[in-house]
């Protein structure tokens, strides 16, 4: 699993605290850049959301920066 989400051309990430490793659940905009989606996920819409993004060097989601 770990491999496939680094392989991931679009930026994996999760929302309200949802368990990956035991539900298999996240997200992605599909098509757009890490930046574009680092942008989208810090508006309004997702920051309250409490969103996590994967880390290739961690292995595993972490809060924005």
């Amino acid at each position: 699993m770990v491999d496939r989400l680094n392989r991931a051309r679009s930026l994996p990430f999760r929302l309200d605290g949802a368990d990956f490793w035991h539900t298999g659940e996240h997200f992605a905009f599909r098509g757009a850049t890490a930046a574009e989606s680092l942008e989208a996920l810090r508006s309004t819409e997702y920051a309250a959301r409490n969103p996590r993004i994967w880390s290739r060097t961690v292995g595993d989601f972490v809060p924005l920066d």
